[in-house]
C-alpha cells in the first residue's frame, strides 16, 4: 500500500471514530467581546454641514447611502467606540435625543435598538461579526434623514468639505 493511501485510510477512520463517539465540530462559542464603531449620520441637500463639529463622511460609507438615498450630502454628526460583550450591551448616548444599544442575543447575533426621546424606533437583528456595515434608517423628513452605522472599522473621511467659520 502506497504510504499516502495509508494516511487517507487512518484518516477516514479517525473521522468514523469521531461521528460515532459523537463528536461534532465545535459548536459556536459566546463572543467574548466585540469593538464596534458607531457613527451616527445625518443626509440632506446642505453644501456645508450644520454645526461645526459634524464632518463629511468617507468615500466607501457615500457610495453605499448615495446609491439607495436622495441627499447631495451626508455628514457624520457622532462616532463613538462601543465594546460589547455577551451579558454586557453597550448602550450610546449619540446626540441629546437619541440613544442606541447594541446586545448580543447568541453567539452569533446582535440586536440594535434605536432610541429617541426614550421611545423604541427601530429594532434590527444581525451577526456579531461580518466585517461589514450595518445600515439603518432612523428617522427623517423632506429635508433630512438619520442614519446609524455600525461597522468594525475605523471610519475615514472625505476631507474635502471644510466646516464653516
Amino acid at each position: 500500500m502506497h504510504p499516502r493511501s495509508r494516511l487517507t485510510v487512518v484518516g477516514a477512520c479517525l473521522f468514523g471514530l469521531a461521528v460515532i463517539a459523537g463528536c461534532s465540530p465545535t459548536p459556536p462559542t459566546e463572543p467574548s467581546s466585540q469593538r464596534y464603531f458607531v457613527q451616527v449620520v445625518l443626509g440632506n441637500d446642505n453644501p456645508q454641514p450644520e454645526q461645526p463639529t459634524q464632518r463629511a463622511i468617507g468615500p466607501s460609507l457615500r457610495k453605499l447611502l448615495a446609491g439607495p438615498f436622495r441627499w447631495k450630502h451626508y455628514w457624520e454628526v457622532s462616532c463613538q467606540a462601543a465594546s460589547v460583550a455577551q451579558g454586557r450591551p453597550a448602550r450610546l448616548q449619540v446626540t441629546k435625543e437619541r440613544r442606541l444599544e447594541i446586545e448580543f442575543i447568541s453567539a452569533t447575533e446582535r440586536e440594535v435598538r434605536l432610541y429617541v426621546d426614550g421611545q423604541l424606533t427601530r429594532s434590527a437583528k444581525g451577526p456579531v461579526s461580518n466585517h461589514e456595515m450595518a445600515i439603518h434608517g432612523w428617522d427623517g423628513d423632506q429635508k433630512q434623514s438619520w442614519f446609524v452605522v455600525i461597522r468594525e472599522d475605523k471610519p475615514r473621511y472625505d476631507e474635502q468639505v471644510t466646516p464653516p467659520k
